[in-house]
């Protein structure tokens, strides 16, 4: 069903965005409605089914809209649910009732109802809007960007916005057949700028096999960093030209684009990690949630795995050493080797109450490709029926109840996902996501066991270091914080290769 969509997204942006190109590294500023209805329909594209998802997970009640209005929205949409179990429609076909009149009657209340939240202001229309998992367009994109929860952090004065805070820069991909096309939106931007980049989709999915197959022992003899440059250094152009050192750059992949580190591209003659602090999200539709669910505070409490496998192929030399660390950050034990079970997980959460503000996984991760909702984490057998299936895999997680505002994966591919026609991809970042993460750190290969070691340690001593502003105390965000990490394991000189800092990539909000 998503394949032909797909194809028709694709007739529609290019359609729209090829008469307004100027070319190859040249921006539009021509025809703005066009290049804004062109955005419309790239954002609709990506992560459809992921935005919809998140839209019937529980969301906060808006302020300003009356509790009873919110309670008969609930409850309506609750027997919407109900009448659309497939228990139901199994009576239905046994001719216990009509079920599609009722279905009709339930979709029409639940409707007025939501016309009503809408018509209480801006919050309700919001509400709403996520409710339905209604895609973004550049306008509500914009109330993003001009947002000044964007990003609290006072930033370098080139890259300050009004008000102090650090301006955010988004740079949204769409992939065609022999083209990428570019949007870069900016609160000041009134429309999305439109780049066009001659590089094709079968060079993005050449260098995104390359990527595949990294390890830590052929790196060197598969990472052309000087071909790397060239092929896909004209991607991040538009970067250099539309932020200043210290933006925090916000990028959307699309297609194959997901499965490269774009931050390990040079602008101007400067990796744009080290340039500037980098996130990525699925779409900026699915940013929103990740937004709702983050409190914005310094992490206090992690439940830490490490090392969980024995047997002689699998050790991680230097797993159990950065489990313990990072535990020792937040003032806990690692749970290591036999103790790192799903089990555990599941218990340690419960206890809780989901109310855990990091868990970090130091284990060995697996991409299934071929079955991605089998992708997982794998664990130590922990009993019971969990030895059946001892790792934690994309279906575990999606049962999961999460208010982590961080989920670390450092993991082999732990990153990596399917990419389905219409841009639904499957793995765990997706679950994780889902199960209510704001934030994740994942991995897009196999890494190095002892430089994510110290990229790790790194990252949570700047994120949990907390910084003067005023008369109160900020903290760095996770985005500033993989940014330091990064350069310091660059700085080392065993490590400058970007296949040791380069793989982890934030997801979600940076915030």
């Amino acid at each position: 069903m998503l394949g032909p969509k797909d194809r028709a997204y694709e007739e529609l942006v290019v359609d729209l965005c090829g008469p307004r190109s100027k070319g190859a590294g040249a921006a539009s500023f021509a025809e703005a409605p066009g290049i804004t209805e062109a955005f419309g329909y790239v954002e609709r594209s990506q992560s459809r089914v992921l935005a919809e998802r998140l839209a019937t997970r529980n969301l906060p009640d808006p302020s300003s809209v009356p509790a009873e209005l919110m309670e008969q929205e609930r409850d309506l949409a609750g027997g919407l649910m109900a009448l659309q179990d497939p228990g139901s429609r199994r009576s239905a076909a046994a001719g216990a009732y009509d079920l599609g009149a009722k279905i009709e009657e339930a979709e029409r209340q639940l409707r007025e109802a939501r016309d009503r939240i809408q018509a209480s202001g801006a919050t309700g229309e919001e509400y709403v809007a996520m409710r339905e998992g209604a895609p973004l367009d550049y306008a509500g994109v914009r109330s993003i960007l001009r947002s000044p929860e964007a990003v609290s952090r006072p930033g370098p004065r080139s890259g300050e916005a009004s008000g102090g805070t650090t301006r955010v820069v988004l740079v949204e991909y769409f992939v065609a057949k022999e083209k990428v096309f570019v949007f870069v939106g900016r609160a000041d931007f009134d429309a999305p700028r439109l780049y066009e980049v001659g590089v094709s989709r079968d060079a993005l999915r050449d260098w995104a096999e390359v990527f595949a197959g990294l390890k830590p022992g052929n790196y060197l003899d598969l990472w052309d960093l000087e071909a790397w440059q060239q092929d896909m250094g004209p991607l991040v152009e538009p970067v250099e030209e539309c932020s200043e050192e210290g933006d925090m750059v916000w990028i959307v992949p699309h297609r194959e684009l997901h499965r490269l580190p774009l931050h390990a591209l040079e602008v101007g003659g400067r990796y744009l990690a080290d340039r500037n602090p980098v996130s990525f999200t699925p779409s900026a539709s699915v940013f929103r949630y990740s937004r709702m669910k983050n409190p914005g505070r310094v992490p206090e409490t992690a439940l830490v795995l490490g090392d969980s496998l024995t047997g002689p192929d699998d050790d991680l030399p230097s797993a159990a050493e950065e489990a313990g660390v990072v535990a020792a950050l937040f003032g806990t034990e690692a749970h290591l080797q036999n103790q790192a079970t799903k089990r555990l997980v599941r218990e340690e959460l419960w206890q809780a109450g989901g109310e855990i503000d990091v868990l970090h996984f130091a284990c060995h991760g697996r991409f299934e490709a071929d079955t991605p909702l089998q992708s997982r984490i794998e664990l130590a057998p922990g009993g019971g029926e969990d030895d059946e299936q001892p790792d934690l895999t994309v279906e575990d997680v999606l049962g999961l109840d999460l208010k982590a505002t961080l989920v670390t994966l450092s993991a082999c591919e732990s990153g990596l996902s399917k990419i389905h026609p219409g841009e639904e991809l499957v793995g765990l970042t997706r679950s994780f996501l889902y199960a209510g993460t704001p934030t994740l750190l994942v991995s897009l290969w196999s890494v190095h066991d002892e430089s994510t070691g110290v990229l790790m340690k790194r990252f949570y001593e700047a994120l949990l270091d907390p910084l003067p502003r005023g008369d109160t105390e900020a903290r760095t965000s996770k985005a500033r914080a993989l940014q330091v990490a990064q350069r310091s394991v660059r700085n080392d000189g065993r490590f400058d290769h970007p296949f040791h800092w380069a793989s982890f990539v934030l997801l979600g909000d940076w915030e």
